[in-house]
């Protein structure tokens, strides 16, 4: 499929161009059944986590109606920006505290109650040795899981959307065609 934007060459299957990312297959049709199963499919997702899926919901829902009010799609983008952000920083607070108790476990008062100074310091150096391995596990796993959800939110929601933008800004998501009320 050739880009209307740059003239780059792209396979069929792209939604967007590899070049310039002007999107290549943009239609002003309802979203097809499976499409819109991959919706529901997404806010089920996120509901079934109550902690981590209840924010995006709202701001996915926040921003689809501020988009039905607008009738612009960019709110939309920035929806995904904004889950991006909310699931990083959810995760990297989850490293911080993860380490921070198991720092607080190790060296707790019941634990130095009994033992010398020597003893004290060794479990003083096994846990801060620990919180350093929980601490750089976590922020190397932090950009793969928040990559992955990024990718899956994609998958089923928003390269959706972005697909059918037309469609969705005049008619909403679950519409499908314009004789149905």
């Amino acid at each position: 499929m050739l880009c209307r934007e740059c003239g780059t060459q792209n396979s069929e299957n792209l939604l967007k161009c590899s070049n310039c990312n002007q999107i290549l297959q943009l239609t002003n049709s309802p979203l097809s059944r499976g499409e819109r199963v991959g919706v529901v499919i997404f806010f089920l997702l996120l509901a079934s986590t109550i902690f981590f899926g209840v924010i995006p919901i709202i701001i996915a829902l926040v921003y689809f109606f501020i988009m039905k009010n607008n009738k612009n799609f960019e709110p939309i983008i920035k929806s995904q920006k904004y889950i991006m952000y909310y699931m990083v920083v959810l995760s990297l607070g989850a490293v911080i505290a993860v380490s921070v108790t198991n720092y607080n476990s190790e060296t707790g008062y019941l634990m130095m109650k009994d033992s010398s100074v020597i003893e004290q310091e060794l479990i003083i150096k096994k846990a801060r040795a620990q919180t350093a391995m929980i601490a750089g596990l976590g922020l190397v796993l932090v950009p793969i899981a928040v990559g992955s959800l990024h990718w899956l939110f994609g998958v089923l929601y928003f390269r959706k959307l972005e697909k059918h933008q037309e469609w969705v800004v005049e008619n909403g998501i679950f519409k499908s065609s314009l004789n149905n009320l």
